[in-house]
């Protein structure tokens, strides 16, 4: 019997044997505790094999469940995630998993239950009782609401609140009634519902729906490109009543937490009591609940954020990713899967029809789509006619010439001030969380580093502090310089926090929001943030790129980026594709109600093709641009990338990890391996939690780069060194 571990480094499966008395348990995708060295860990049936070992082998300990928690098709899922993306099957197949079953955590999340009561004789026999409870009224009452109920067992509270704490007991005596457990669903969204009509389909988003349609029955994928405003997401409704009336399940993909709350109101609204939400914002008791939801087939509907592409539906029709563009949806840590990439798989395997959504396509899908490896859809027109947001790009260098210092130009400033005056709101995004980027000496120029981190402290005016964004680092801010011991420090950089002052300093008067990291860590707060502002108790939201997704307000007619150029001063080849997407989808945001919507972008760089193409809503010439420069490098989406992040505690064991695997990877390809090996070098972040960081990258096709890196995974690395593999990566930070 083969069983994966979930372990760092266990690649393969191992081999146990099973005891006499535990084989009729054990069964594919079934949960067993097995020894490991001195200890007792979990693990999964992968393979059963049949007759006697060829060695000595240790045993099974426990088969954890009653019933196999995955099934062939998980199985099959997980292997291929496991070999995409060159992760240890047991740290995949967690993934497929309700939250809160390792046998080594405190605490094992299970069905929370009520205590209830429920008749333990006939009717008729319960009807004949009630003459003999003449002088018990509280237990008579207690019965006759019992027999009132056709929804079954009565909770214990309920019947107390009609017939006080004794009724029950003595019913109980008389064994007329019997007590029973009542799971207790753990729902944070019962009972949202947004009661808003389908709207009536515009010619072109019929058009789209009937061709997607027609596609259902034969699965495959599309690529639905519209522009901001364009209705795709009545679209994936329309599509999902459809798959829902063939007696099948969908599930939605949305890129950030923040828009969960927006989508559930909208799609329970639509299909009630049938929809389920899965995303990690939730308790592990709610994800569990909802997780058995799906499984049992009472939700029809799963929606939720990246890990959402794993509910356990079992008769899949449609599966649709909503941003398919968005970063979020590759996984930082182990195993680094791509959700966009399983979501494609997931549904070709299950003859499932996947739908790709977004107004700024990744160059991955625009360029299967130009290659016919998938279709596209387009929505060029917004709703009800309304016409795209006129966007203004503000040159910085100009405002400084003519003297002009301000955190807003002067554009933005009347704009903003034009909106407040007649009641509309607005969107402010600055990509970047806290006060000020860091403290910097007058004396000596040293900047406060994190001591854990090569990366400075970030200022945050709350609480006076100075925090790491990387590895949560907080320490006062010294009153003189750490490095010189005499120089007073300066803040200098942007955060969300001085937007946020800045903004009630110019506007007393107006009433501000903020969103981003540091305001959305209590359980519910973005949604609360996002719903102040639907009702209008905010006229200005200030976000991080929280902001710049997905919302849908017709209130908003002004959105402001405060600083464009973050993404082009990032060390990635992606940078220009981030700006542009980040600039045209929080562009979006603003002209989606009755009154025209307006753009103002601050930037130093106002001649950079990315942004000329967001201020014309041009993708095409930004693809075609972009391509251009991906071609010349031959980076993807023309290839694809391996990244191979060495890390040490020690700098120089970094250093030589990352030199002796990329003289082993460049022997490979003097062999003929048909991969180009770029470095080794530090990687930008070239210390984070106080490991030494060193990366080698390996640019070529798919089945060359996933040799490679097998083979890196079978060679045992230096003392004390890590080598994570990430296949595709979106950061290179």
């Amino acid at each position: 019997m083969a069983v994966d571990l979930p372990l760092p480094g266990a690649m393969e499966s191992l081999d146990y044997a099973v005891p006499e008395r535990l084989r009729p348990q054990v069964r594919l995708g079934t949960r067993v505790q097995v020894p490991v060295r001195a200890r007792a860990v979990q693990g999964w049936v992968v393979a059963v094999h049949q007759g006697p070992p060829t060695r000595p082998l240790r045993e099974v300990a426990v088969v954890l469940d009653s019933e196999p928690l995955l099934g062939p098709e998980e199985l099959d899922l997980a292997r291929w995630v496991a070999a995409r993306y060159l992760a240890p099957l047991g740290q995949v197949l967690p993934l497929f998993l309700p939250p809160g079953q390792r046998p080594d955590r405190r605490r094992t999340v299970r069905e929370r239950h009520l205590r209830a009561y429920r008749l333990a004789v006939s009717e008729e026999a319960a009807r004949a009782a009630l003459a003999e409870l003449v002088r018990a009224p509280r237990q008579r009452q207690a019965l006759e609401f019992l027999l009132e109920q056709e929804s079954g067992p009565v909770p214990a509270r309920e019947l107390a609140a009609r017939a006080g704490d004794g009724a029950a007991r003595g019913l109980l005596e008389r064994g007329l009634v019997e007590a029973v457990p009542l799971s207790l669903e753990r729902n944070p969204y019962a009972g949202w519902r947004d009661p808003t009509p389908p709207p009536r389909l515009s010619p072109e988003q019929a058009q789209v729906l009937q061709e997607a349609s027609r596609r259902l029955e034969g699965g495959g994928t599309i690529l639905l490109h519209g522009v901001t405003g364009s209705g795709k997401t009545e679209v994936y409704l329309r599509l999902i009543e459809t798959v829902l009336a063939r007696g099948k399940q969908a599930i939605l993909l949305v890129p950030e937490i923040s828009l969960t709350p927006q989508a559930m109101r909208r799609f329970q609204g639509r299909f009630p009591g049938r929809v389920a939400m899965l995303h990690s914002g939730m308790s592990d008791g709610e994800r569990y609940d909802q997780w058995w939801k799906v499984r049992r087939g009472e939700a029809s509907v799963v929606v939720g954020a990246r890990s959402a592409v794993f509910a356990p539906v079992r008769d899949l029709g449609l599966v649709v990713v909503d941003e398919e563009h968005a970063s979020s949806y590759k996984q930082e840590e182990t195993p680094r899967y791509h959700a966009r990439e399983v979501a494609v798989e997931r549904a070709r395997r299950q003859g499932a029809l996947c739908v790709l959504g977004s107004a700024t396509p990744s160059l991955e899908s625009f360029l299967a789509a130009e290659e016919g490896r998938l279709v596209r859809l387009q929505l060029r027109h917004r709703v009800d006619g309304r016409s795209l947001p006129r966007v203004r790009l503000v040159d910085l260098r100009q405002e400084l010439k003519e003297g002009h210092q301000g955190l807003f130009s002067r554009a933005l400033e009347q704009a903003l001030a034009s909106r407040l005056e007649r009641d509309e709101q607005a969107i402010l995004l600055l990509n970047r969380r806290g006060y000020q980027s860091f403290l910097l000496c007058r004396e000596c120029g040293a900047v406060v580093e994190c001591p854990h981190c090569q990366v400075t402290l970030t200022y945050h005016k709350v609480g006076h502090a100075l925090r790491c964004h990387y590895c949560g680092t907080e320490q006062p801010v010294p009153e003189r310089c750490p490095a010189c011991g005499t120089g007073e420090l300066s803040g200098l950089g942007l955060g969300t926090q001085q937007v946020e002052e800045e903004l009630r300093r110019l506007f007393p008067a107006a009433r501000v929001l903020r969103m981003d990291a540091d305001t959305t860590t209590r359980k519910g707060a973005h949604d609360q943030i996002l719903r102040r502002f639907e009702a209008g108790e905010g006229d200005v939201l200030v976000g991080t790129q929280m902001v710049a997704k997905g919302l849908d307000y017709p209130g908003v007619t002004l959105v402001g980026v405060i600083d464009a150029d973050t993404s082009l001063r990032l060390p990635d080849f992606r940078g220009a594709e981030l700006a542009f997407q980040l600039v045209t989808q929080v562009a979006g945001r603003s002209g989606r109600g009755v009154l025209p919507g307006e753009v103002v972008v601050q930037t130093y760089l106002p001649e950079h093709y990315s942004l000329q193409a967001a201020r014309e809503h041009d993708y095409p010439s930004f693809f075609r641009r972009e391509l251009v420069y991906r071609k010349r490098l031959g980076y993807p989406p023309l290839s694809h990338l391996l990244r191979l992040l060495v890390q040490a505690p020690a700098a120089d064991a970094a250093e030589d990890e990352a030199g002796a695997l990329a003289r082993e990877l460049k022997e490979r390809r003097r062999g003929g391996a048909p991969y180009r090996v770029l470095g080794p070098a530090p990687a930008p972040l070239g210390r984070l939690k106080d490991l030494y960081r060193w990366h080698v990258l390996l640019v070529g096709p798919l089945e060359a780069l996933l040799e490679a890196g097998r083979a890196v995974r079978e060679r045992r690395p230096g003392r004390s060194c890590q080598v994570v593999e990430d296949m595709d990566p979106v950061s290179l930070l």
